[in-house]
């Protein structure tokens, strides 16, 4: 009993943890396609030269998320994490590609660039280039070992709850069994802690009855 309780407790929080988890990142790839989206109608409308000058002041102190900004051409103009010169084409890159056919793109890989698995999301502008933000998954990951700790805790407080609780409620349905008397079987005393007393009575008296009659042969 106390291996299956243990078993449950442990399956029921990892199963949580999933579901957090799973609605974390979906979440979060959400905010990501909101951000990008509300950048690019700010960005709309503005050369090239001043897009990087609004990105540039917005975006080159902050390190939680990746700005970048492509031509249609697949040439990296802005990033707020790299230097563009040394960058390749991203014509290529599954979500520009998507984004120059469909307006927008998304898609999940390993930067060769920073060397981490990243979320992509990219949205075209109304003078062809191609307005890209992305985030690391480790923010999830993070996310997860922050509240480890606590899910730890609250994992062994409800395995002590369970096992004090199993304990009690076993004495609790086992004493007054353990009391009674099945030879004075009809005179035995109902007792208020059993409450399924009248559900057993039948089988008691017929075992009763049984060693009785035994008795008289």
């Amino acid at each position: 009993l106390k291996i299956l309780t243990i078993s449950s407790v442990i399956v029921s929080m990892l199963l949580i943890l999933v579901a957090f988890c799973t609605q974390y990142s979906i979440k979060e790839k959400s905010d990501l396609k909101s951000r990008t989206n509300i950048l690019a109608q700010c960005l709309d409308g503005y050369d090239e030269d001043i897009e990087i000058n609004i990105l540039t002041k917005m975006y080159d102190n902050v390190s939680d998320i990746r700005v970048t900004l492509i031509k249609s051409d697949g040439t990296v103009i802005y990033d707020n994490e790299a230097d563009t010169t040394t960058m390749e084409n991203h014509f290529e890159r599954p979500e520009v590609k998507q984004a120059v056919t469909y307006g927008n793109g998304s898609s999940s890989r390993n930067s060769e660039t920073i060397g981490e698995k990243i979320y992509y999301y990219a949205v075209k502008l109304n003078n062809g280039s191609i307005l890209r933000m992305s985030q690391p998954t480790k923010v999830i990951m993070y996310m997860v070992l922050t509240i480890m700790p606590i899910v730890i805790i609250i994992l062994i407080c409800i395995i002590a709850v369970s096992f004090v609780s199993a304990k009690h409620l076993t004495k609790y349905i086992l004493d007054p069994i353990n009391e009674v008397d099945i030879n004075n079987i009809g005179k035995a005393e109902i007792y208020d802690e059993l409450p399924f007393y009248f559900i057993l009575w039948p089988l008691l008296s017929v075992h009763g009855k049984r060693k009785d009659g035994k008795n008289q042969t």
